[in-house]
């Protein structure tokens, strides 16, 4: 795909003869070729360098490179061994427990049926605090406790049972 320049709103790569941009859709003018200083051969526009005699093209005026062009910023990534400055109390959600261990060890170890009630609210704790939905987040973290207690009790009361119906023996 040749390239006709940068489009004047979000920086994007324009196509030849394109009258608008494919990634914003702003509406575009016309650029003229630069023209090569040494050779004079036209430089298409957004060239960086002459095809006929390999000489840098000319630096484009201002408002016509892609980094002049307003578009979205975007916060710099997090690279490993760099780390972001600490935030603020007011910055940090809350630490909200989701008590997904205790769901699945009482799950496994004592009460299937209530347990996995307490997985499924204990697996949807983390999505709330990362929606900023806090209350939310804290009611199913509550949930989830709950029901790892109820499932706990209830394995305790059914190995009880069991241990007495076994001392029993048969009847």
């Amino acid at each position: 795909m040749a390239t006709a320049g940068y489009c004047s709103s979000c920086g994007g790569v324009l196509a030849d003869g394109s009258a608008y941009c494919s990634r914003c859709g702003a509406p575009q003018t016309a650029q003229t070729a630069a023209e090569c200083p040494s050779c004079g051969s036209p430089i298409p526009a957004g060239g960086r360098f002459c095809i006929a005699c390999g000489r840098p093209a000319p630096e484009p005026a201002p408002g016509q490179r892609p980094s002049d062009a307003p578009g979205p910023t975007y916060a710099a990534p997090i690279l490993p061994g760099l780390s972001r400055p600490a935030a603020t109390e007011s910055e940090r959600p809350p630490h909200i427990p989701n008590y997904l261990v205790w769901a699945i060890l009482s799950t496994i170890c004592c009460c299937l049926f209530t347990g996995i009630v307490s997985i499924v609210y204990a697996a949807q704790v983390n999505g709330k605090v990362a929606q900023g939905d806090f209350e939310t987040a804290q009611q199913y973290s509550n949930n989830a406790r709950t029901w790892a207690w109820v499932s706990f009790g209830l394995g305790i009361a059914g190995w009880i049972i069991y241990g007495f119906t076994a001392a029993a023996g048969p009847l």
